[in-house]
């Protein structure tokens, strides 16, 4: 049996760590449920080894607008490090980044009114309004031909200017709780002018004087005849 010889040279194992994948999807709602995310997944699976094309011409033949509203897809890549998120055009999210009411109503109680080139937004709750632009498909891409935009994850929220309602209520705060106030009787008004308070329409009548009735006894009208016999005796 032979000998085993130490090599001459020094042996050093090295580990380089890598990212083992090209790019990682994953979905940016509250909620994922495995049936309803499948199909696509499938498909985007299935085209991604049969193609050479890239992430966004894969999207728009799998993924469905409305399903990308729902579910938001991110594909994140690792060289360079980028995070995009995939949704379809909405009039509520210009350019992709939502609108949020300045009161914090939610985005449920926004009414959006597209208009020409702008969209005019409605707060059904506390009934603010504001304007936005208008996103138009981009048939540049091919994710923006199939009505889907793609935008850096997380996305920022659109700038709006929000006008108040003339008499603007905070909906956190309900002014049901408050007392209702007491209507003054007379007092003063505006100004320092006294206010006067009708409480009948008719005009005041004079009420009659209660007289009190005397009951005269037999001897005082015998006094009184005696009275006036004597002074007819007296005048002749």
């Amino acid at each position: 049996m032979g000998k085993l010889r130490h090599t001459p040279f020094a042996q050093r194992l090295t580990c380089m760590g890598r990212h083992c994948a090209d790019a990682v999807l994953s979905f940016s709602n509250e909620i994922t449920l495995v049936g309803s995310v499948a199909g696509p997944l499938l498909d985007f699976a299935s085209l991604w080894v049969q193609s050479n094309s890239g992430y966004d011409f894969i999207v728009s033949k799998t993924f469905p607008p409305s399903w990308c509203s729902v579910h938001r897809p991110v594909i994140s890549q690792p060289n360079p490090i980028r995070h995009v998120v995939y949704s379809a055009v909405d009039p509520l999210e210009p350019d992709g980044q939502p609108v949020s009411c300045h009161w914090g109503c939610g985005r449920e109680n926004l009414d959006p009114n597209t208009c020409h080139r702008k969209v005019k937004i409605r707060c059904i709750l506390c009934n603010s309004t504001c304007e936005v632009k208008k996103t138009d498909d981009d048939a540049r891409t091919p994710h923006g031909r199939k009505g889907i935009i793609k935008v850096t994850f997380p996305p920022t929220r659109a700038l709006a200017a929000w006008n108040p309602p003339e008499n603007p209520t905070n909906p956190a705060t309900d002014d049901k709780s408050k007392p209702a106030k007491k209507k003054q009787k007379g007092g003063r008004g505006r100004g320092g002018v006294p206010t006067q308070t009708f409480h009948n329409s008719r005009p005041n009548t004079p009420q009659p004087i209660p007289v009190a009735h005397t009951t005269s006894s037999p001897h005082d009208i015998t006094d009184a005849g005696h009275q006036a016999k004597r002074r007819r005796l007296d005048t002749e």
